[in-house]
């Protein structure tokens, strides 16, 4: 009979699990971000770089891990409470996903291009049903939606000022310096070499 159980305990342990699964609350908002994509992820794709652009948390420390899948953040929360504790559960070249351990709730953080030159920075929040607050259950996906737009058009400004200063400090060094040529072979290198 032990035998058999083994067997059968995956399945009954995704049986329990699907439930919870099929009901998960989507909530999703993006934003266009006037940078180059490279810097959008600067600001943002770090797994702790959240409490710099997220209004809900005041600090983040990597607990467990090396950054790849499996990594383990705790989040402080400005307004005290439990901290948010999350692990990474995939990661790519301008994105990453992450599961709440205290319940169902996942997300994901994505970097695209957008259009007309823009960079897309997508949030997507799958919240597990038992994690809403008992009081207005209807309203927290809208309300929960609105602060991450919040925080998007916070992400959204650091990274547009760091595109302009980048711009600025470009153009600075470039009426600066003159143009790099190299060397021709009768010529000697301006550094010795």
């Amino acid at each position: 009979m032990l035998p058999t159980l083994r067997l059968a305990a995956p399945a009954l342990l995704a049986a329990w699990l699907a439930p919870a699964h099929a009901q998960l609350i989507p909530v999703e908002r993006s934003v266009e971000v006037l940078a180059d994509p490279v810097r959008v992820w600067e600001q943002v794709g770090s797994y702790c770089a959240v409490p710099d652009w997220d209004t809900a948390y005041k600090d983040c420390k990597v607990v467990l891990g090396d950054g790849s899948p499996g990594t383990v953040r705790r989040m402080t929360r400005k307004t005290g409470g439990l901290p948010a504790v999350d692990v990474l559960t995939d990661k790519g070249p301008y994105s990453y996903s992450y599961r709440k351990l205290s319940n169902h709730t996942r997300g994901r953080l994505q970097v695209s291009a957008g259009t007309g030159g823009t960079t897309r920075v997508t949030w997507q929040v799958w919240l597990d049903p038992s994690a809403v607050p008992d009081g207005p259950r209807a309203e927290y996906p809208a309300a929960l939606g609105d602060d991450m737009q919040v925080s998007l058009e916070r992400l959204k400004a650091q990274a547009e000022a760091a595109e302009r200063e980048a711009e600025a400090a470009a153009a600075r060094g470039s009426a600066l310096t003159s143009p790099r040529v190299a060397p021709s072979p009768s010529e000697p290198s301006p550094l010795g070499a």
